[in-house]
């Protein structure tokens, strides 16, 4: 494999196109990515930022995959055919996708039926993301995929479970049995979307419904899980009280809670469109579209469960937005259900591919550009500050050269500007002449446990991650985050390949507020030939 040694950036701008006006594509879209390397995608709707194109397009190339990335990931492979198709992808590969999927969640899922977040039993996941999981895989199999009889009794007995707030068993989550008001509040939202859930395949029970509406949703924080105990009633029959739940999603709209890092304005006004919508009420799910198209164009960044939730959104409104309406010219069109979509790659425009509005209405073209930098980018510190240092075994600075067969200890540092609860991933690319060897763990580095100092001592302490993975051509790592204190991730690679190459940069991300992140600074690195080797 040939790749940039800078990780690919993404933006999507929209253009207004009146009647019979047209846009036209140049090079200069561009002149900041490697050309070769550098995808184009051009889709169309009435109101900006109502396309599931963009948020398809970032999703498939999302690279990690704890559980909710997982899901979030797969809703639109499920819900291709509503969302204008899949670019680039065949539909035996999508099928394939979604069943891995399922596969890779049926595999994390414990005896009793809890999901963890990266492996069976991790007590990493919340209840809320185990019962996201199980929502998704309902929504496969209702979608014809295949999911193991034995799996789907064990995580909607787990359901069950967790819908009896506040009388919680030994499921294996996060937090279960603490009394703060904010787990009893995390409690309280997940039973909503556990009793929707279950109402929506078959299993709900009203009576117990009502029993959560008039005792417990008054614990509650967030508009989506008002949403859901709404589509759980109305599911039920319960008309009456479902209303009082969606008038209660759309009070708490302006609601703000940085510990609860899955939550968003963005996330909960697009699962009430989509919760709405599922339940029969379009006319509250479409009252919602211009304000949800807003809040899509006014982020800069979306994080993975604001995506997966914008698809089910966008699954649900597109039977209500009518399709655009544009003939292309040098370049061809996708016209999934009607929706159009040109895909390209970045010599492509050199061509000049041109599209017009040729329909009776205002439409908005949504450009995306996805591709690597053709210069480094420069060190950032957006509320994570991060550091990266190479030394020899023996711990001494290394500066700009090794030699062909050396060992090399990479120290990556970071530390978050405040301490707001965090889920962070630390991924740091390999220069091109280098292999992992060794991931360093916390028994590695200095102990303040009392037990023996590790061979890399020097190093400091060592933090330990939920995950930490050597791929071919980069160390990636996962943890949580509940304080302000210097972290270290470290691992070792060696010197394969003689030659000069790119060092990149580290890049510490929060996973679930992608625009608070930080990289360390870039730089070049030698390695010598050694003629023995």
């Amino acid at each position: 494999q040939v790749r940039s040694p800078f990780y690919p950036t993404s933006e999507t701008k929209y253009v207004e196109l009146s009647p019979q006006e047209s846009l036209s594509l140049t090079s200069e879209w561009i002149d900041k990515y490697v050309p070769e390397a550098t995808d184009v995608t051009v889709s169309f709707t009435k109101l900006p930022g109502i396309d599931p194109a963009p948020i398809v397009k970032s999703l498939r190339k999302y690279p990690y995959g704890c559980t909710e990335q997982t899901v979030s990931t797969a809703l639109p492979l499920i819900y291709a055919g509503d969302l204008g198709g899949i670019p680039g992808q065949t539909d035996l590969s999508r099928k394939r996708a979604v069943q891995d999927a399922i596969y890779k969640l049926s595999n994390r899922v414990s005896k009793d039926g809890s999901f963890g977040l990266w492996r069976s039993g991790d007590r990493y996941a919340y209840s809320w993301v185990g019962v996201y999981a199980t929502d998704f895989m309902y929504r496969a199999q209702a979608e014809g995929f295949y999911v193991p009889e034995n799996i789907l009794d064990s995580i909607t007995d787990a359901s069950r479970t967790i819908s009896k707030m506040p009388r919680y068993s030994s499921l294996r989550y996060y937090a279960e049995r603490e009394q703060s008001r904010w787990d009893i509040s995390r409690r309280a939202e997940s039973a909503a979307y556990a009793h929707y859930v279950l109402a929506k395949n078959g299993e709900g029970n009203l009576g117990k419904v009502r029993y959560h509406f008039d005792n417990h949703r008054d614990k509650m924080r967030t508009p989506v899980s008002f949403a859901y105990l709404g589509g759980a009633l109305k599911l039920l029959g319960d008309d009456r009280r479902a209303g009082q739940a969606f008038e209660g999603s759309l009070e708490k709209m302006t609601y703000v809670d940085r510990k609860n890092y899955y939550y968003s304005n963005t996330r909960d006004l697009a699962g009430y469109i989509a919760i709405t919508s599922e339940v029969g009420e379009d006319e509250l799910a479409v009252e919602q579209l211009e304000a949800l198209s807003k809040k899509i164009r006014d982020k800069r960044y979306l994080n993975t469960q604001e995506k997966g939730y914008l698809i089910l959104a966008f699954r649900s409104l597109m039977k209500n937005v009518e399709p655009a309406k544009i003939k292309a010219t040098n370049t061809g069109l996708t016209k999934t259900n009607d929706h159009p979509v040109a895909n390209m790659f970045g010599p492509d425009l050199g061509l000049n591919p041109e599209f017009k509005n040729v329909g009776k209405d205002r439409i908005f073209a949504a450009v995306t550009v996805e591709g690597p930098p053709k210069e480094a980018p420069p060190a950032i510190s957006d509320e994570i500050a991060v550091s990266k240092s190479l030394f020899s075994k023996e711990g001494n600075p290394i500066v700009g050269s090794v030699k062909q067969g050396d060992q090399v200890v990479v120290k990556v540092t970071f530390k978050s500007a405040n301490v707001s609860n965090r889920s962070v991933v630390i991924a740091d690319l390999l220069p091109a002449g280098f292999e992992i060897e060794t991931i360093l763990k916390p028994s590695d580095g200095l102990r303040t446990d009392g037990r023996p100092k590790g061979p890399y001592s020097w190093l400091g302490k060592i933090t330990g991650h939920q995950i930490a993975e050597k791929r071919d051509d980069r160390f990636v790592g996962s943890l949580s985050i509940y304080n302000s204190k210097p972290l270290t991730s470290a691992y070792v690679m060696r010197a394969v390949t003689p030659g000069e190459f790119v060092l990149p940069g580290a890049v510490v991300e929060d996973m679930y507020r992608p625009e608070e992140y930080g990289t360390s600074e870039a730089g070049r690195i030698t390695i010598s030939a050694d003629p023995e080797l």
